[in-house]
């Protein structure tokens, strides 16, 4: 992706047509109507626009292009709630899944033969 002069975004469409946008561009996976081919295509590489959201809860935020800032607020998220799991979008696209890593213990089965003394 690349910027002219005037600042606006070269995007990469699905047909391999790259066409300026204006701000703000299209994000990836948003299908827009490209002028070379004439239809609608799907944007395949544009700049990445970072947003967190949480399958178990409403909790979900967007970052912008800080993609340290994500990881650490969706990781914060889910060592307060364990049992959630949260997806990481680049525009319209999951780039990560991010979940906690529960412990299974196994202790056995133990058997008493004698009763307690009480």
């Amino acid at each position: 992706m690349t910027t002219d002069p005037r600042g606006r975004k070269s995007i990469i469409m699905e047909c391999g047509a790259a066409v300026w946008f204006d701000n703000p561009p299209p994000v990836r996976g948003e299908v827009v109507f490209c002028p070379k081919h004439r239809r609608r295509e799907k944007v395949m590489n544009a700049p990445a626009i970072y947003r967190g959201k949480c399958r178990q809860c409403s909790a979900g935020r967007k970052y912008g292009t800080m993609l340290g800032l994500a990881l650490r607020e969706m990781d914060r998220h889910i060592r307060n709630r364990p049992t959630h799991t949260m997806d990481l979008y680049d525009g319209y696209v999951i780039v990560d899944t991010i979940a906690a890593q529960l412990a299974e213990f196994n202790f056995g089965t133990v058997v008493v033969d004698d009763p307690p003394p009480f």
